[in-house]
């Protein structure tokens, strides 16, 4: 997990209203490529 926690990233968050504290980790989805469509078309599909 700390792997792909370092690849694909982009916050977290501490909940300090959760007992015990909790981190909350925003992730992005890995774009994969196809043969038939390139990673920025896969992204734009999804919003």
């Amino acid at each position: 997990m700390t792997g792909y926690q370092r690849a694909y990233a982009t916050g977290r968050w501490t909940v300090w209203a959760n007992p015990p504290p909790a981190h909350v980790w925003h992730l992005q989805h890995p774009q994969t490529e196809t043969a038939d469509r390139p990673a920025e078309a896969v992204g734009e599909a999804r919003q």
